[in-house]
């Protein structure tokens, strides 16, 4: 493209940037020349397309394999150093070819060698050492993550629909392997997937509400017995969560082998289609990283081992909330609205993420006619009491509007700490100080998770008007919460690293995926069954320092080089001048802008990829 001369174009317009025009102004005179890659994506020749997906195939086939190599290494490792679970205990047991793949008995050279570490004893039996090998396992798994997405988002970009979709299929049949390996996993810490099937059961079979269920009822009944003893304990989620148990509980007939692989079955496919939907968000929202964030998400070691291993509620979280973004892409805003819901009949926590939607909604109605905007509220109003009243109707009796105000007390405002930024603050010697001691008690600490959330919704709330910037600071509440709760658990990091991946915000991801480290440190640790009240220092408290670092330096570095192109790009002998900044009081001027202007990268998108 013919360059003009750099005193005939104006600084805005060889910065990138415009100022907005007043209504009755009359356009500029001055040729803008866009860059090549706001025109057109860089699409390659038809000759260079086929070497370019072999060539990617190819690393992403290796970087597969090695992953998946270092997945089988760590089913032993798990179940050696939780010999005590159920899984372990019931799983090579009743499927013997899983003994196949213990490396730890058919390789006795290969463990003598490993034991040359202390740290690595394996021959001692001692679960520490095969807890400390799990976590060097994990740290390899997360730098081939790493660099298999790094291949797809330095090559994938310049190939067409059916190359990339060919690609997808790729990621898509790993992650089905990926997903079989954990589904039949011997061992695990969590027992949520068993007392999920003993919620069914409550239900079906004993005809009882499980917000009300006592151990007693429960003696005799085959899945109770599989639970650790005292492991009982009353459903924490919504009730939407205890329907989905019911059928679970009817196919596996009270087994409880077969209610584990059941629970873990269902993990497996609400991953894969959570992966298909990030792909279908990311098309319309960043097509030019939904290849490396599909990759990130479904051959995440993290999401693969807390969700479908560990089955717990948040897959089933996951899906709802995707499935709604997607929804709502496509202007189905009532349905949309329907799965928002869903998720908080799920999961209390996402009731904080409907202000942020509810607004989107409210500014994709003002776009449209408006003889009908109070039909379509009074429409929203009754479908929302609709889906309330229908999730809680079968467990209203005994309950009543009391029992549920107490259980939404409970999930927001925690009685304990464990395994949080709070505890570990609460072993610093300052404690004995009258008014951090005041401050270290969990209600009030529980100010500043308030505080933060509730900054973080007023100022999204006045922001957004698409759905990018929703997604931004929906994974940035839940980074907050993941952070300053005080009550940890690694599977708090789920939610947020969907989030920040389906939002394709950099630096968000990189916070999200240092906390997700993080949190696989955590679990490790609870599989050495040595927890100590410090250790968020190091599973929270050591990666959000580690990125408020690097973002410092990488902040300044950018400043640096910004201003050194600016230099470059001024004639010597001309006045710059001082431009006026925009005014923080039209923020929805401001996305606009970069809606539309992502609006027309995604037209160009369209017109030299035929599959969008």
């Amino acid at each position: 493209m013919h360059q003009p001369p750099r005193e005939q174009a104006a600084r805005s317009e060889r910065a990138g940037r415009t100022n907005p025009a007043s209504p009755r102004a009359t356009g500029s005179t001055i040729p803008v020349y866009a860059s090549a890659a706001r025109q057109r994506w860089p699409q390659l020749l038809a000759g260079k397309r086929v070497p370019v997906l072999c060539r990617t195939g190819a690393w992403l086939v290796i970087l597969g394999l090695l992953q998946g190599f270092c997945f089988l290494l760590l089913c032993p490792l798990v179940e050696e150093a939780l010999p005590v679970s159920f899984a372990a205990r019931s799983l090579p047991a009743v499927f013997p070819w899983l003994t196949q793949f213990a490396w730890t008995t058919r390789f006795p050279f290969l463990v003598s060698l490993i034991s040359r570490v202390p740290w690595f004893d394996l021959r001692a039996g001692s679960p520490v050492a095969a807890a400390n090998l799990c976590l060097v396992v994990f740290f390899l798994t997360f730098m081939l993550l790493f660099w298999a997405a790094s291949v797809c988002r330095r090559t994938a970009r310049g190939l067409q629909g059916r190359s990339l979709h060919l690609l997808l299929a790729l990621l898509w049949l790993f992650a089905l392997g990926f997903g079989v390996l954990f589904v039949f996993l011997p061992g695990g810490v969590s027992q949520d997937a068993l007392l999920s099937g003993l919620y069914g059961r409550l239900i079906l079979v004993y005809h009882v509400n499980p917000y009300l269920a006592s151990p007693a009822l429960l003696v005799h009944d085959p899945v109770y017995q599989a639970l650790p003893p005292g492991s009982f304990a009353s459903p924490l989620s919504g009730p939407l969560w205890l329907d989905l148990t019911v059928p679970l509980a009817w196919l596996a007939r009270g087994e409880p082998v077969l209610t584990l692989l059941a629970f873990r079955a269902t993990g497996l496919c609400l991953h894969l289609l959570n992966g298909l939907l990030i792909w279908s968000i990311l098309t319309r929202l960043k097509p030019e990283m939904r290849l490396a964030s599909t990759l990130l998400y479904a051959w995440n070691p993290a999401i693969l081992l807390l969700g479908i291993g560990e089955m717990r509620v948040d897959l089933a979280v996951i899906f709802f909330l995707l499935l709604a973004i997607f929804l709502l892409q496509r202007s189905s805003l009532l349905i949309g609205w329907v799965c928002l819901l869903l998720t908080a009949l799920i999961d209390p926590f996402c009731l904080l993420l409907l202000p942020l939607f509810l607004s989107v909604i409210a500014r994709e109605m003002r776009m449209r006619s408006h003889g009908h905007h109070l039909l379509w509220w009074l429409a929203l109003l009754l479908l929302t009491a609709l889906v309330i009243v229908l999730a809680y109707a079968p467990y209203w009796s005994g309950l009543g509007a009391g029992g549920i105000a107490l259980r939404l007390r409970g999930t927001f405002w925690p009685d304990a700490t464990n395994s949080s930024l709070l505890a570990a603050l609460n072993i610093l010697p300052f404690t004995s100080w009258s008014p951090a001691a005041w401050l270290l008690t969990p209600h009030h600490w529980l100010l500043w998770p308030a505080l933060v959330v509730g900054i973080l919704l007023l100022i999204g709330i006045w922001i957004v008007n698409t759905l990018e910037p929703v997604l931004l600071f929906g994974s940035w509440i839940f980074l907050a919460l993941a952070i300053l709760w005080p009550t940890g658990s690694p599977w708090f990091i789920l939610l947020p690293l969907t989030l920040s991946l389906a939002g394709s915000n950099r630096r968000t991801a990189c916070l999200a995926h240092l906390l997700t480290i993080g949190s696989l440190v955590a679990y490790c640790l609870a599989l050495r069954s040595d927890q100590w009240s410090g250790q968020a220092l190091i599973t929270i408290g050591l990666p959000t320092l580690i990125w408020g670092w690097t973002l410092f330096f990488f902040s300044t570095w950018q400043i640096a080089h910004h201003r050194n192109e600016e230099t470059e790009l001024v004639p010597s002998g001309k006045r710059t001048g001082i431009s006026r900044p925009s005014w923080p009081s039209r923020p929805a001027a401001w996305l606009a802008h970069r809606a539309s202007a992502r609006a027309d990268q995604g037209n160009t998108l369209r017109y030299s990829d035929p599959s969008i």
